[in-house]
């Protein structure tokens, strides 16, 4: 008996260039038709990022490799776009998958999904929080929102366990790792050149120790905590350098502060994608100190690349990736004195740093784009077969 392609299609905000290289995995299989929606143009075309406080576009191909479409000619990432309604009704997906659902247009599309009596999956980054945990009445409200969806494709440990803080049953719940490109981070048996090569435009000699920071430089990635931590090991590890790839409303305070305690610091501003992975590749020790974080795929683009990682309870990544897998140490957000412990720690011991690293780069080899779509089409497969309620 011949089995019909599934006719999958996706609904997202804009092209995101995590997201990207899974939409081109997905399209590869035969037996899935793909469409992506797209909400807006932000992304593939030039927009004003306020927490980067600077003109984003990101320099890898972001619609290549599977089939798209457009809702809107904008490049905001805010508005109802109507036509959501006249696509979904034209694409005769057996199942669509959105990307999240506190945006007015997925809203529209999750309405006209039910009323064309269509199988539907939600994706999102959420998990649970102070904030979205206390039963109010947008905790209802989200409850009775979920109770519509066929499925739900989680991320990871924390967003799994938000999906079922809403009565959401486990077997509603599918998995589809929360990844980046390992092809575009692990740059291979080019590595010890490209981290001379890098070390040496940075002004950085070889043998120090590179601790990266990679995200906007804002209050809530707590980029003050790592200066703050460097700064008191700096009588004790002369041989340490930070730096910082992102930009945002602190850096001109932050840069302030580095000279005034005369540290070795480099600040690069915003680093697009194709020069990231030659970055981690300079580095040795990688450091995320957010708070509020959904999940923190730098720390995936870290680990790729081979790097030990330390972040905060705070990072949705932390429990998949980091907590008692060997490949780093957590932290309470904002506390420096933990933070200088684990990094005086790490500094005194290359060995452990090394160790570290291995481990990160053998657990993220299973959180990659194929493993990605496999989950995500294993998702759509068993919602599309389940009776129709």
């Amino acid at each position: 008996m011949n089995i019909q392609p599934l006719r999958l299609a996706i609904v997202v905000s804009h092209p995101i260039q995590y997201f990207a290289p899974v939409y081109r995995e997905l399209a590869k299989n035969p037996s899935i038709l793909l469409t992506v929606l797209f909400a807006t143009r932000a992304g593939v075309d030039a927009y004003f990022d306020h927490k980067f406080n600077q003109l984003i576009q990101w320099d890898i191909p972001l619609t290549e490799g599977y089939h798209s479409v457009f809702l809107s000619s904008q490049s905001k990432k805010s508005g109802l776009q109507w036509r959501i309604v006249t696509e979904l009704i034209q694409q005769r997906a057996d199942v669509i998958l959105f990307h999240g659902y506190d945006q007015p247009t997925n809203l529209l599309g999750i309405l006209v999904a039910k009323l064309l009596r269509k199988k539907v999956l939600m994706r999102g980054d959420t998990r649970i929080s102070p904030r979205n945990s206390k039963k109010n009445f947008k905790f209802y409200f989200k409850k009775w929102l979920f109770n519509r969806f066929d499925g739900f494709i989680a991320i990871g440990t924390l967003n799994k366990e938000y999906y079922q803080n809403f009565g959401i049953s486990k077997n509603k719940i599918y998995f589809a790792p929360f990844c980046v490109d390992s092809n575009l981070f692990d740059i291979g048996k080019q590595k010890e050149s490209v981290r001379a090569r890098v070390r040496k435009e940075l002004q950085i000699q070889y043998n120090k120790y590179v601790i990266l920071f990679v995200a906007k430089l804002t209050d809530q990635k707590r980029p003050y905590d790592l200066l703050a931590a460097f700064a008191n090991l700096k009588m004790r590890h002369p041989d340490a350098v930070i730096v910082y790839a992102g930009s945002g409303e602190q850096k001109q305070a932050l840069q302030i502060e580095a000279k005034n305690k005369k540290l070795d610091v480099r600040f690069l501003g915003f680093v697009n994608q194709k020069k990231l992975p030659e970055l981690y590749a300079a580095s040795d020790i990688f450091v995320l100190p957010s708070d509020r974080e959904a999940w923190g795929l730098v720390i995936n683009e870290a680990m790729i690349a081979g790097l030990p990682v330390i972040t905060t309870y705070d990072v949705g990544a932390a429990p998949d990736l980091v907590i008692g897998k060997g490949t780093g140490q957590v932290y309470a957000p904002g506390d420096v004195g933990a933070l200088t412990a684990i990094l005086d720690e790490w500094l005194s011991n290359p060995a452990k740093i090394k160790v570290m690293g291995e481990k990160a780069k053998s657990l993220i080899s299973k959180w990659d784009v194929k493993n990605c779509a496999e989950g995500i089409i294993a998702a759509a497969i068993k919602v599309r077969e389940r009776p129709k309620k």
